[in-house]
């Protein structure tokens, strides 16, 4: 069983959001992140799925609200 650090998912998770101050955290509700926008939710998909080889969708990203959601999902999949 692999496991994932929390902290090393949200350092990827916010590089989606490359040259951004806004303060990423596991409950940062990322929709509200000033620049997301669909470009950041494909790349998040892209990533999740070479970073950790998780087939990981839009329907998966929609059901999301906060990092940790999405964290969640991806630590589920990978046992």
């Amino acid at each position: 069983m692999s496991t994932i650090d929390i902290n090393s998912f949200v350092s990827n998770f916010a590089s989606a959001f490359e040259g951004s101050s806004y303060p990423f955290a596991p409950n940062t509700r990322f929709k509200e992140v000033p620049e997301w926008n669909s470009m950041q939710a494909l790349y998040l998909v892209g990533m999740i799925d070479s970073e950790y080889g998780i087939e990981f969708n839009n329907t998966d990203l929609k059901s999301c609200t906060t990092i940790e959601d999405v964290f969640v999902i991806v630590q589920s999949r990978l046992q």
